[in-house]
């Protein structure tokens, strides 16, 4: 019941794009490093993928694909936005997972990959954008440099932050570099069932 309970909660509305060269992203699996360091492909099928690994359990969804240039060479790469929810006592609210592909000799190349951390614990994505050959993510909290997933300010509670860490990333033609990261005050919120904007320029 706790699983469907939020499994409600953390839909985002879908937007896929109808083709990226023939790929099919809702039965793709993608690259994945739980927190016990063990490295996974995430075989998603119909968008989902369900798991359940001791004292772990939850989800992966795939949320938005976009299909747009961010690497300035005129052809479009495929921006991939999945939520993962993990729950071991009680669900964590989800974090963000960004991948960055390009089709390159008939397959696709992963350029970029990137997890926010939880709503519920700090790090939890705020809004992500992609303008040109830049990629803007904001997370809740003061993010760690060594480690994106950490929040650096104090939690009075789950769901409860304060702050904004803002990353900017640029993009080489075939990396991503962090250009900027700033950190923003601001009092604190809750950010129960916060539902992050993500804006794409066409």
């Amino acid at each position: 019941m706790k699983l469907a309970l939020f499994l409600i909660i953390f839909t985002l509305p879908q937007l896929v794009a109808d083709n990226f060269h023939g790929f099919d992203f809702k039965n793709f699996s993608y690259p994945y490093r739980f927190w016990n360091a063990r490295n996974v492909h995430v075989p998603l099928k119909n968008g989902e993928h369900e798991y359940a690994i001791k004292t772990d359990r939850g989800w992966f969804r795939l949320s938005h694909v976009y299909v747009t240039d961010v690497t300035g060479d005129r052809r479009p790469e495929a921006i991939v936005m999945l939520w993962h929810v993990s729950c071991g006592a009680s669900c964590d609210g989800g974090s963000a997972l960004f991948y960055v592909y390009r089709f390159q000799n008939h397959k696709l190349k992963l350029l970029w990959q990137y997890e926010t951390g939880s709503l519920a614990y700090g790090c939890g994505l705020k809004s992500f954008a992609a303008k040109g050959t830049t990629l803007t993510v904001e997370q809740f909290g003061r993010c760690s440099r060594r480690n994106r997933n950490l929040n650096e300010t104090s939690l009075t509670g789950k769901f409860q932050v304060n702050g904004v860490t803002r990353i900017t990333l640029k993009s080489n033609g075939t990396r991503f570099f962090i250009r900027k990261r700033e950190f923003f005050s601001s009092p604190e919120r809750s950010v129960l069932n916060y539902e992050p904007p993500i804006n794409i320029a066409q």
